[in-house]
């Protein structure tokens, strides 16, 4: 089964295989999600480094990075080192998995670079972008749709829970 494009967290979780692996994944965050995006988006990077690893026979170089606004347009880390760390090779692991966070300002300063990384993605590196949004009017945004994968995260009670039924057995 091939793995949709755009999809729910819960849905890409069961459908994930090795062979399924994308080069390039963009994870969107629930809104008022109460802390619950830090949870999936771990388990995801830990699922995406154990299959990489299953795929690779050998365990990949990891690395998270997150960026931060210091203000509307500078960002911690700078924007340069993060371009840069996608691209470096790592001269011991055979492949590489990096998982960077960071806001939608982030991503439309350097949406083309991004473009670029997603339209040729570099070799033997897995890219797990995770953002609170994407503007859905950017060229950037359609380029994300059709070359990559979009996962979004639930909200931890988009249905009520099942032990939150009456029950007159009390």
């Amino acid at each position: 089964m091939a793995i949709s494009k755009n999809q729910k967290y819960i849905n890409w979780s069961a459908s994930f295989k090795i062979e399924n692996i994308s080069p390039v994944t963009f994870f969107i965050e629930a809104k008022d999600s109460a802390g619950t995006n830090s949870f999936f988006l771990k388990e995801a990077f830990e699922t995406t480094i154990e299959a990489v690893s299953k795929k690779d026979g050998a365990k990949p170089d990891t690395r998270e990075i997150e960026i931060k606004a210091v203000k509307e347009t500078s960002f911690s880390p700078n924007s340069a080192i993060v371009l840069d760390e996608i691209y470096a090779q790592d001269m011991f692991a055979s492949s590489r998995v990096l998982l960077i966070s960071a806001p939608a300002s982030w991503f439309k300063e350097v949406s083309a670079e991004i473009e670029k990384i997603i339209s040729q993605p570099p070799e033997n590196v897995v890219l797990l972008f995770n953002s609170n949004s994407i503007d859905a009017r950017t060229k950037l945004a359609k380029l994300i749709a059709d070359e990559s994968v979009v996962v979004e995260f639930p909200r931890m009670f988009d249905a009520p829970p099942s032990w939150n039924q009456s029950s007159d057995s009390n």
